[in-house]
């Protein structure tokens, strides 16, 4: 396994104390650049039509759920965060770890994490119970930051063409930190940076199989508002997976 850093506040404690400023953030048309025109499309991709009920792990303020539910989805969300949680308007939502789901086995015949593993403090637990809650043959979907692309950086951040240098073993798991460069609507993100394998493995050791696996990059919408973003046509940003119960 690889070596993990250990830091005094949890996952769940640093988002709890960021809820309001997540609110507004994710609140703010156009702020979040990949949402809209990348990475909701890539999650609607994988996910199989709209069942009898569907499960999101880390539901935030509910702008995923009521999205799906747009798409005939009917979605029940669970985040540590209550200040998120009770600002989820017209979603079901409750207060709960995602490695400690209140719900029974076989409850949902969908789980979706977006842009939540990566915030969980316990991905074994985690994924293990996403899988215990599914019904037989349900589905598990995921998007989350590519490891490959938060393990370094750019050696000129205006230039589409400059070298990507890793700066970071990518094997060893640690804290990120980092805040967006927006004045009006700033925020800082703290994520818990796992390679691959280590997404992997949980699902192997929770019996999912792996069916799909997505790398989005960004389109012409995303260039518009982040011109930046010409870069990621090179490094992976992000990665999206389907895995099945059997």
């Amino acid at each position: 396994m690889p070596a993990q850093e250990k830091d005094a506040a949890t996952l769940r404690e640093e988002w709890a104390s960021r809820a309001e400023g997540w609110v507004r953030f994710a609140r703010t048309p156009g702020r979040d650049a990949w949402f809209a025109p990348v990475l909701l499309p890539t999650l609607l991709e994988l996910l199989p039509s709209p069942g009898r009920r569907a499960l999101e792990l880390g539901c935030g303020e509910g702008r995923v759920a009521r999205a799906l539910a747009e798409h005939g989805y009917r979605v029940v969300g669970v985040d540590t965060s209550e200040g998120a949680v009770a600002a989820a308007e017209g979603v079901e939502a409750h207060v709960a770890d995602a490695a400690n789901l209140p719900f029974e086995d076989g409850a949902f015949d969908l789980v979706y994490a977006f842009m939540s593993l990566l915030n969980v403090d316990e991905l074994d637990r985690a994924v293990a119970e996403a899988a215990r809650v599914l019904e037989p043959g349900g589905a598990f979907c995921f998007v989350t930051s590519h490891p490959f692309g938060m393990a370094g950086r750019f050696a000129e951040p205006d230039d589409p063409d400059a070298a990507y240098v890793v700066t970071e073993s990518y094997f060893r798991e640690r804290r990120r930190v980092f805040s967006t460069d927006d004045r009006d609507v700033q925020f800082t993100f703290v994520d818990q940076y796992r390679p691959l394998e280590t997404y992997f493995r949980a699902l192997e050791r929770a019996g999912l199989v792996v069916e799909a696996l997505r790398e989005p990059q960004p389109s012409e919408e995303v260039f518009a508002a982040r011109p930046r973003a010409a870069r990621w046509l090179r490094v992976p940003c992000f990665v999206a997976v389907r895995a099945r119960k059997p």
